[in-house]
């Protein structure tokens, strides 16, 4: 991600939009909420889902890390 940049592929951004404007939707639509069973959110369960976006992207680009130092070794 760092290398690519994430402003360079704007599909990716559209996808990205998309699929978080479809989240809220569904979490905070009344209608939308009643038709999947869905609650509205607290405090604290959107503390912890903002925390999975930063981990993920720490364990992506350490796996890619990880990866590379072992195929320059397997060369």
């Amino acid at each position: 991600m760092f290398r690519a940049g994430l402003l360079r592929n704007r599909w990716v951004l559209v996808g990205i939009t998309a699929e978080l404007g479809l989240l809220l939707a569904l979490i905070l639509l009344p209608p939308l909420r009643h038709v999947f069973g869905l609650a509205p959110l607290g405090f604290a369960e959107w503390g912890l889902l903002l925390l999975f976006p930063p981990a993920m992207l720490l364990l992506e680009e350490t796996r890619k890390l990880a990866a590379r130092r072992l195929w320059w070794r397997s060369a």
